[in-house]
């Protein structure tokens, strides 16, 4: 086992989690059919939305329905727009209704 290779092991088992940050951003990147510009800026509101709990999921799902959204289809959005955006379409969903 490599220096680096040990490095992120122990890493990602104290809860490092910005090897998610690049794949995020390539995959917005392939929707898009373009770079998302400025790169380091968006990577680093993937990683602030990654660090407050949110998964790559729901990354993913803030993206697609901002994508669906008529005003930010036609204002445009990026990955500080998600960051900021994310906990109020997470709050929209209805929750889990329980039974008695």
């Amino acid at each position: 086992l490599s220096r680096k290779a040990f490095q992120k092991r122990q890493a990602k088992e104290h809860g490092y989690k910005g090897d998610l940050v690049q794949p995020i951003l390539r995959w917005a990147e392939a929707r898009a059919g373009h770079k998302i510009l400025p790169p380091l800026k968006n990577l680093k509101a993937i990683k602030s939305t990654i660090y407050s709990g949110f998964t790559e999921e729901q990354i993913k799902q803030c993206w697609m329905d901002l994508e669906k959204d008529e005003y930010w289809s036609m204002k445009g959005f990026d990955f500080m727009t998600v960051f900021g955006q994310i906990s109020k379409v997470k709050s929209k969903r209805p929750a889990h209704k329980k039974y008695l």
